[in-house]
């Protein structure tokens, strides 16, 4: 098989494979406050198939979930807690006609930003770096989040683009929900974390 052979074999592979892979996060996202590691598990598994050694999706998924789920799951916990904070505080302020109310709305914006930042990155750096403890996890995320802002708001971007997708045509809510924004996030973190981690 030719290099240019294999090249195609590769691209015609990933709607399939993102198809799978989204699937099995929605499932293992069920509970809710499983989204965490099941998006840990869902890049861990598009690590495996694509930049590794080509095995399977699910059979990564799942080999990624049972590495990290335990470990994870406070942070899926604190996350949504964070989260579900967020939308009552700015679904009860764009409730109010105040001066006041429009400034603590505004104030909600960066904070919305420095959550959806933060965890743009931090869960591929724990599914590429499984070792390191929870403190090391937050800090290299940190870093990488407010060291390349452009990168992060491009990936934002591919998953806004991903949702408005998913709104207008429902039907594709199982190719484009997590797998696609999941996959840049693995290739930013591959691609920048080398330079600063210690790792």
């Amino acid at each position: 098989m030719t290099a240019r052979s294999r090249r195609l074999r590769k691209l015609a592979g990933y709607p399939l494979t993102l198809l799978a892979a989204n699937l099995a996060w929605m499932v293992f996202s069920l509970p809710v406050v499983t989204w965490f590691a099941a998006g840990v598990a869902l890049v861990h598994a598009l690590d495996r198939r694509f930049e590794e050694d080509g095995r399977g999706v699910l059979s990564g998924f799942w080999e990624g979930w049972r590495r990290t789920w335990r470990r994870t799951l406070p942070l899926g916990l604190a996350s949504t807690v964070a989260a579900l904070i967020l939308l009552l505080n700015a679904g009860f302020l764009l409730g109010q006609d105040s001066p006041a109310a429009f400034l603590l709305l505004a104030g909600t914006v960066p904070l919305a930003l420095v959550w959806l930042f933060w965890h743009v990155s931090l869960i591929p750096v724990v599914a590429l770096f499984p070792h390191l403890t929870t403190r090391q996890w937050l800090r290299d995320s940190f870093t990488l989040s407010f060291q390349h802002p452009g990168a992060m708001l491009a990936v934002l971007a591919a998953a806004v683009l991903a949702a408005g997708a998913v709104l207008a045509v429902p039907a594709l809510l199982p190719l484009c929900g997590a797998s696609l924004p999941a996959l840049l996030a693995l290739k930013l973190c591959r691609h920048h974390l080398p330079r600063w981690s210690d790792v």
